[in-house]
């Protein structure tokens, strides 16, 4: 993982890809244990300049779901990019048991920072 660095196979911009990116996809979704290396691969990506993970992403959550092992990379995932749509594979599969652990994660976010999780997660804020 370099960040700042991006394969050759797309034009620059929003399909830029960081080195790593196919192999942190592919083992992401393979084994559980590979989710401290999405954790890293979201903290190291270019937030700016890249949203080709926002795809990754939403595979990811369809097939692991909201749980204590995952919030981690919903969590990192939220603020990876400038993203202006909601992870959809969240909010269809959401249980209230899910909602509450996303609740208590973040009751001590800033404002903003939790809006930006509530809208990633939710597409909108919270109920309360």
């Amino acid at each position: 993982m370099v960040q700042f660095e991006w394969y050759a196979d797309v034009e620059e911009g929003e399909k830029s890809c960081m080195p790593s990116s196919y192999a942190v996809f592919g083992l992401g979704l393979t084994d559980e244990k590979y989710f401290p290396l999405v954790e890293k691969y979201l903290q190291s990506v270019d937030d700016e300049h890249q949203l080709v993970h926002f795809d990754f992403l939403e595979s990811f959550f369809e097939k692991w779901g909201v749980n204590e092992k995952t919030l981690p990379i919903l969590l990192k995932g939220a603020f990876s990019g400038q993203f202006n749509k909601p992870f959809k594979s969240i909010a269809k599969n959401l249980t209230d048991e899910q909602r509450k652990l996303i609740e208590h994660q973040i009751i001590n976010y800033e404002t903003y920072d939790k809006q930006t999780i509530e809208f990633m997660a939710f597409g909108k804020k919270m109920n309360k």
